[in-house]
């Protein structure tokens, strides 16, 4: 009985690798090269969270029967070159993934790369709340060096009072490891808003903010 219900598990499972499997299969053949775990989903109307069809699919990636690349926290699959561009029914397609001789081509880095570019326009690139995060790091991080510096300044010097500029170090450290609070964790939840959709990426259509206001002030006295 029980070597029934597994072999009968197995089954269903194959079949489902081999759903996904036509879907990449069929997209490809119609242009697309590749998908985001989304719109596999949509595609197939399944009712996965984006971590049990990532799961599903990443167990495929692992046999070499699909490509996989990580692009802007997204994941993206394809289906390789080699192998069949006929029309098949599921079953026959479950032939194929069991066929030995069958090895799915080996992408570069470059060429995932390069579909990923495709697909998402804007891989590599970093919207408002990213900038304003990197801003707010980058500003701590400078904090950082003038506050050690002013510190080690202050063991030489025994004294800050004794120095103005160690002084003045301290001052504009502090202030710049303080001051990166905000910008960062204003980076941190509008990235987390912007992903959920409640706000633009680009609050500022695309500028910084006292630029945009510069703008925006400069077009209202005209």
């Amino acid at each position: 009985m029980s070597d029934s219900t597994s072999v009968g598990n197995d089954e269903e499972k194959r079949a489902s690798d081999a759903e996904l499997l036509e879907i990449l299969r069929r997209t490809k053949e119609e242009g697309i090269p590749s998908l985001t775990t989304a719109q596999i989903d949509d595609v197939g109307g399944y009712d996965y969270s984006n971590q049990g069809l990532n799961e599903r699919l990443m167990k495929l990636h692992e046999e070499e029967l699909i490509g996989h690349q990580k692009a802007s926290e997204r994941h993206i699959w394809w289906f390789p070159d080699q192998g069949t561009t006929q029309e098949v029914d599921l079953p026959s397609l479950e032939e194929l993934i069991d066929y030995e001789e069958l090895e799915p081509e080996r992408f570069s880095q470059a060429k995932a790369e390069e579909i990923a570019e495709e697909l998402l326009p804007d891989y590599g690139s970093s919207n408002w709340w990213q900038r304003l995060y990197s801003f707010g790091s980058a500003m701590f991080y400078f904090g950082v060096v003038l506050f050690a510096l002013s510190f080690a300044l202050l063991i030489v010097e025994w004294v800050a009072s004794t120095s103005p500029l160690v002084g003045m170090l301290l001052v504009v450290g502090t202030t710049a490891i303080m001051g990166c609070v905000p910008f960062i964790a204003a980076g941190v939840l509008g990235q987390e808003a912007a992903i959920r959709g409640h706000v633009s990426e680009e609050p500022f259509e695309g500028e910084n903010l006292i630029p945009y206001l510069f703008r925006r002030i400069y077009r209202n006295i005209r």
